[in-house]
């Protein structure tokens, strides 16, 4: 547990810091978001493309991870090529999987409650955390695309109180 709640700490402060700088420089920002997200992709991409060959090499089914690797790398690419524009839809897919994940942690912690007994406070938070950012962030590129880095920033900023307050919580319990 004082792993786990020390690591809270650190994700909590890197968070709120990188939410911070966010919203003090949202264009800076946001140019820098699309170029992480980019290279985040086509890494990840390549990894899975690496792994393909590995599992080519033992006789299994490679299909799903060939297929995820050309989609990872074609998207970094096109992140990379076309900030702006990539930069909206990208938004708004994060947004779409955030809600969802809100969505499926709140059903969890509402029917399950006793399953995560000691992180019950930090889950039921993030559950919220994500439902009210994941709409913001669907919604938010219709009215104005200045306030995307806006967006992202506060979410950051909310994301990183909530390990923050997380670690202490578990750190208390421990």
């Amino acid at each position: 547990m004082q792993k786990l709640s020390f690591s809270f700490f650190i994700i909590g402060i890197i968070l709120a810091f990188l939410g911070m700088w966010g919203i003090v420089n949202p264009l800076f920002f946001s140019n820098y978001l699309v170029q992480v997200f980019s290279l985040f992709f086509l890494i990840i991409g390549i990894k899975n493309l690496l792994k393909v060959n590995e599992m080519r090499k033992m006789g299994l089914n490679y299909g799903v991870f060939l297929f995820m690797s050309i989609i990872e790398i074609l998207f970094g690419v096109t992140l990379f090529l076309t900030p702006f524009l990539s930069q909206i839809y990208l938004i708004i897919y994060i947004g779409t999987f955030i809600l969802i994940k809100g969505i499926l942690v709140l059903l969890n912690i509402l029917f399950r409650s006793k399953i995560f007994d000691g992180l019950y406070n930090v889950t039921i938070g993030q559950a919220l955390i994500d439902i009210l950012f994941g709409v913001l962030l669907i919604t938010l590129p219709v009215f104005s695309q200045q306030l995307i880095a806006l967006g992202m920033a506060w979410y950051f900023v909310f994301m990183g109180i909530d390990f923050l307050v997380g670690g202490y919580q578990l750190k208390k319990e421990s």
